[in-house]
């Protein structure tokens, strides 16, 4: 490779590293704890288990558990309900001001066996939600997510520049070599180089799969607009009551009818 090319390719691995270094750090170190947010959350009483029951195996109407999140915040809207395919004894309930509030209100916890109220899950506190908030958007909503994955596309970069350098820095060197009788400057150069080359994979794919994360809520509204629509568009039109009320349970069951063993991930409510 040419010099002036090496130095241009520098110049790009210097300043991507730099300009993303600072945030890369915040999300490693925020991102540590999130890995254990479940157990962290138990442990600090946020989280509760479902009680054992005498038939394990049975399933409440859903129903009936919207209709009772609904007569908790009546001037509310609910806007999904969840499931957990870890935690199959347990639906989710999200609230919001609105329908398409973005913001929830409220999360109830029920048990999906009984269809008993468990918890009210306490949002926007303790340590975990700041962690949380710092990890995903920065308290700055989908601004400070959509910057994120902006660091994202630039770590990659860095990496790929790294990459590009690594081969004309290295040459004269065997894989591995660390350079210890050298100055401190050098050492620490072959133990980035080294460091940087051994876990370019996991770097990259951590690095890009947290850039299309960033992406998930454009990715929706883009399903939304395109897929869902072309589906609510293929069925047979049909007079709409908005006073009608929809079995939310007889659309779970329709649907769990075609897909046996699949489980709910969630369920939006429509508005």
């Amino acid at each position: 490779m040419a010099p002036a090319a090496i130095k241009k390719w520098f110049l790009v691995h210097k300043w991507t590293s730099l300009v993303s270094m600072v945030f890369l750090l915040m999300l490693c170190v925020t991102g540590l704890p999130l890995i254990f947010y479940h157990e962290i959350d138990h442990a600090l009483g946020y989280s509760i288990d479902a009680p054992d029951v005498a038939d394990p195996a049975q399933r409440a109407n859903i129903d009936d558990i919207v209709r009772d999140a609904a007569s908790r915040r009546p001037d509310d809207k609910v806007q999904y309900l969840v499931g957990n395919a870890d935690e199959p004894e347990l639906w989710f309930v999200r609230m919001g001001a609105d329908i398409n509030a973005l913001e929830a209100s409220a999360f109830y916890i029920y048990d999906a066996r009984t269809g008993d109220f468990l918890h009210d899950y306490p949002l926007g506190q303790g340590v975990m939600n700041i962690v949380f908030r710092l990890h995903y958007d920065m308290f700055a909503g989908i601004a400070g997510t959509l910057f994120l994955g902006l660091m994202g596309l630039v770590f990659v970069a860095s990496l790929i520049s790294g990459i590009v350098l690594y081969g004309p820095y290295m040459r004269k060197l065997r894989f591995g070599d660390i350079r210890r009788l050298r100055s401190k400057r050098i050492k620490w150069l072959d133990i980035h180089n080294f460091t940087g080359v051994v876990t370019f994979v996991w770097l990259f794919v951590v690095a890009l799969t947290g850039v299309i994360n960033t992406l998930s809520i454009p990715i929706f509204g883009q399903w939304q607009a395109s897929q869902l629509a072309e589906m609510v568009a293929a069925q047979p039109e049909r007079p709409i009551d908005p006073a009608a009320e929809v079995s939310a349970d007889a659309a779970l069951r329709a649907v769990q009818a075609v897909t046996p063993g699949q489980h709910l991930g969630f369920m939006a409510f429509p508005g």
